[in-house]
């Protein structure tokens, strides 16, 4: 299916699993907003993706996101952005792989 235009009613998951989807998918601020919207409030989500740093992407990952972007992920995604005006709070965070990768815990709030 489409993550960006769920076939889903509003509020009919308990729980998702966003696993590499938000670095491939054309607009992840859109699979987020879809997630979120079949999300029943005090609903979770679990990320794990590859994203830039909050401060921003460094030099060397705005370089490599050229060539990453050919193969169709992207390196350099803002995960604030995506969640951005979202009703979902951040319920804890890691980091796997020295780094390279986020997991993010959420749950929907309302």
């Amino acid at each position: 299916g489409d993550a960006m235009r769920q076939p889903f009613p509003d509020a009919s998951f308990e729980a998702a699993i966003l696993h590499l989807i938000l670095a491939v998918a054309p607009d992840g601020g859109r699979v987020m907003a879809e997630t979120c919207r079949v999300l029943r409030p005090g609903g979770r989500i679990a990320v794990f993706d590859k994203f830039a740093s909050e401060g921003g992407s460094s030099p060397v990952r705005r370089t490599l996101n050229r060539v990453t972007r050919i193969a169709g992920t992207e390196i350099d995604r803002s995960f604030s952005s995506m969640v951005a005006g979202l009703p979902l709070e951040v319920a804890g965070e890691a980091t796997a792989i020295r780094g390279a990768y986020r997991i993010i815990w959420l749950r929907r709030q309302g």
